[in-house]
C-alpha cells in the first residue's frame, strides 16, 4: 500500500476525515509529530503524497518552531519530485513560501462563515469544475499569502483578495477554510467532497 505523510503541528489539528478518505483510496497515512519531537523527513523517497496540516503558529515563527524549515525543505523536496501536497492552514502558508510566495499578517482575522467568489479560472480548474461560483465557507485566518508567480486567481473574499490559486498540476491553494470537522477536515461545505480532493490528490492548499 503506498503511503502518504501527514506533518501535525499541534494535538487538536488531526487529520481528521482526511485519514479515513485516504484508507478508501488505497493509501496509507503515516502521521509526523514535529511537535512531540518527531523529526521530519529530509526525502520524500517512495512516498506517493504529503499532507500539511495546520497550527497555531504561523510561517514567520521559524526561530520558536525551527521544525518549521525541516517542513518547507521537504516541500520543496517534494515539488521537485512532481508529488502532490494538500496544506490546511498552516500548510498552505508554508506551501505558498516554499514557492517564494510572500507570507504576512493580514490587516484583521478573518473569523467565521463568510462568502468566497470563484474566479472564471477555477470553472476548468478540475478540483473546482461544477462547484458553485460563490459559497459560504468557513474561515478562521489571521495570515495571508500573496498570489505566487506564475499562478492563475481561483478565488476571493471580501477581506482576503487571494482565497485561491494554481499554478503547475500539483500546486493547488485556498486562502478560506473549506472544512472543519474533527478540528481538521476537508470538505465540510456539502457541496465539495472530500474523497473528490483526495482521490484527486493534486491538491496545493487550503487554508483555515
Amino acid at each position: 500500500m503506498s503511503t502518504v505523510w501527514i506533518l501535525q503541528h499541534v494535538a487538536c489539528e488531526t487529520p481528521g476525515i482526511i485519514a479515513g478518505v485516504l484508507k478508501s483510496q488505497g493509501l496509507s497515512a503515516q502521521t509526523i509529530r514535529p511537535f512531540r519531537s518527531q523529526p521530519v523527513p529530509k526525502r520524500m523517497g517512495d512516498t506517493v503524497g504529503l499532507i500539511v496540516m495546520g497550527g497555531p503558529m504561523g510561517v514567520y515563527d521559524q526561530r520558536s518552531y525551527p521544525f518549521l524549515l525541516d517542513e518547507m525543505r521537504l516541500i520543496e523536496d517534494a515539488l521537485k519530485q512532481g508529488k502532490p501536497i494538500l496544506g490546511v492552514c498552516l500548510g498552505s502558508q508554508l506551501l505558498a513560501a516554499a514557492v517564494g510566495a510572500k507570507v504576512t499578517k493580514g490587516e484583521r482575522k478573518e473569523i467565521g462563515w463568510y462568502p468566497v467568489t470563484l474566479t472564471g479560472s477555477a470553472r476548468t480548474d478540475r478540483l473546482w469544475k461544477g462547484v458553485e461560483p460563490s459559497f459560504v465557507a468557513y474561515h478562521w485566518h489571521g495570515d495571508i499569502f500573496e498570489l505566487p508567480r506564475g499562478a492563475l486567481s481561483l478565488a476571493s473574499s471580501d477581506l482576503t483578495e487571494c482565497q485561491g490559486g494554481s499554478g503547475e498540476t500539483v500546486r493547488q491553494g485556498f486562502g478560506c477554510a473549506i472544512s472543519i470537522a474533527s478540528a481538521s477536515a476537508i470538505g465540510a461545505h456539502r457541496r465539495i467532497r472530500p474523497s473528490f480532493w483526495i482521490t484527486s490528490f493534486a491538491g496545493w492548499s487550503i487554508t483555515c
